[in-house]
């Protein structure tokens, strides 16, 4: 009986042993777990400003969408009114050209009538 009462003692301490062993590695775990949980809130607000980031940039984005719209409108309206102005210039042009064409037609009649006039007289 002696022998069974040493038998059951070792257990009884080994029992003693391996609980507090596990404890102590489950408090190890409960700290890991907590700074697990640590770094996964870290992590959280990480992605809340990363998010809000994005959000921004998706702003500034729309922003310069609307403001390309808006030079695309500007540089439609100044290729119309360069348009206008090269056809303003092009029938300026052809009007100059008509009265000088009647012009040139006009002297060359008066060259030639003097011509004949100083030949008649025998100027030349």
């Amino acid at each position: 009986m002696d022998r069974g009462v040493e038998v059951l003692k070792d257990i009884l301490v080994a029992v003693k042993y391996m609980n507090e062993n596990l404890g102590a590695k489950m408090d190890n775990l409960g700290d890991k777990m907590d700074s697990l949980g640590a770094k996964m809130d870290n992590l959280g607000d990480k992605m809340d400003s990363l998010g809000a980031k994005m959000d921004n940039l998706g702003d500034k984005m729309d922003s310069l969408g609307a403001k390309m719209d808006s030079l695309g409108g500007k540089m439609d309206s100044m290729l119309d009114k360069q348009d206008d102005l090269i056809t303003e210039v092009k029938d300026a042009r052809k009007d100059l050209k008509d009265y000088m064409d009647r012009r040139f037609e006009r002297i060359e009649v008066d060259v030639a009538e003097m011509k004949t006039a100083l030949k008649e007289k025998g100027l030349i």
